[in-house]
């Protein structure tokens, strides 16, 4: 069979065209990737856009702001990238990161809504600026715990749908004279959506040499459960920095402390804590006690009229110590306040060991 005159220069033609179509399209697809990949984060890069994020974000944060290169990906996720972020407040306190990574939801951006769906922070550091508590004649005095509900409740309602990831974070707490408390290897996790967070997190410290936090929780009822357990906590030191000059005092101590919370509105809740110690140590003016093999279990009761704390359990192998102590605050009774204990085992040493801790 012969091929009619002209075939070959068809083919050829074909050939020549489907070369140019798919140089074409290569073509195209370069500057694609380049115009979603590379140019927003040029544009970004820019002196002048730099310039205006670091004067707005720092109005919006009140003092300092400074970062590194900004990259930023429109697919297969809008996305931002910022290397080395750091940013200082009037207060004296300090953020930094070695990274953080926002991704954005797509249809509220083209509504012109920013709403970041997942935000990560890789090495993130904060230091704190602190001082002592000024001495007074007692010991501290904690806050209505009502007053704290109150204002996380708040908290929580503000926190958008997304999830914050946080790895090999660090939370310094500095004072003048340069002592540092730190918590470090923070690992964190939240997730909020439609109401509902969920929290999950480690750390250890050099006054805690473990801890582990996590929660459930719906914003709107402020409802739910919480759980932290603290394994190796050395609470003497930073006692003695927070409260100095005060008559009670905290001494060579060790525990594992593990605290459960059923949250059932912003003022009422159920708790349970239960602590084991191989020494607790405590001191009061010029008298000290020291414990060994000592165990805690306690509850607190509150509600918008009572707060009870009660602990059904405290006892001690050295000195043989058996407590049970009760404290009741009710509005609606009479007498407003109910204080009982009873306890048991050596009554001289009982005594003299349980007076620092009452």
């Amino acid at each position: 069979m012969r091929a009619e005159p002209g075939d070959g220069k068809g083919g050829r033609k074909l050939g020549r065209r489907l070369k140019l179509t798919l140089l074409a399209g290569a073509l195209a697809l370069f500057f694609l990737a380049v115009l979603v990949g590379v140019l927003p984060s040029v544009l970004a890069n820019r002196p002048e856009t730099r310039e205006l994020i670091r004067r707005h974000a720092g109005e919006a944060l009140g003092g300092e702001v400074d970062f590194g290169a900004i990259r930023i990906a429109l697919l297969p996720r809008i996305r931002a990238s910022v290397a080395s972020p750091r940013a200082a407040a009037a207060d004296g306190t300090q953020v930094a990161a070695e990274e953080i990574t926002v991704s954005l939801r797509f249809w509220p951006l083209l509504q012109g809504r920013v709403e970041p769906e997942l935000v990560s922070l890789e090495a993130p550091a904060i230091r704190i600026p602190i001082a002592p508590v000024p001495p007074d004649d007692g010991p501290p005095v904690l806050p209505d715990p009502r007053q704290i509900l109150s204002a996380a409740a708040g908290a929580l309602e503000k926190i958008p749908d997304l999830r914050l990831t946080a790895a090999h974070g660090r939370v310094e707490l500095a004072a003048a004279d340069g002592t540092v408390f730190q918590l470090r290897d923070i690992e964190l996790d939240l997730a909020s959506r439609a109401g509902e967070i969920e929290l999950t997190g480690t750390a250890r410290s050099d006054v805690v040499r473990r801890l582990e936090a996590n929660a459930r929780l719906q914003t709107g009822p402020f409802t739910g459960s919480a759980r932290l357990r603290l394994e190796g906590l050395r609470p003497e030191r930073p006692y003695a920095f927070f409260f100095p000059g005060r008559a009670f005092r905290v001494l060579d101590t060790e525990a594992d402390l593990e605290i459960t919370v059923e949250l059932d509105g912003p003022q009422r809740l159920q708790a349970k804590a239960t602590a084991g110690f191989p020494r607790l140590g405590a001191g009061w003016k010029d008298g000290a006690a020291i414990l060994a093999d000592a165990r805690v279990a306690a509850t607190l009761e509150l509600t918008e009229t009572r707060m009870a704390l009660r602990v059904p359990e405290f006892v001690a192998a050295t000195p043989q110590l058996s407590l049970a102590l009760g404290w009741v605050v009710d509005a609606e009774r009479h007498p407003r306040i109910e204080i009982t204990l009873e306890g048991g085992g050596d009554a001289e040493a009982a005594r003299a060991a349980a007076l620092p801790f009452l």
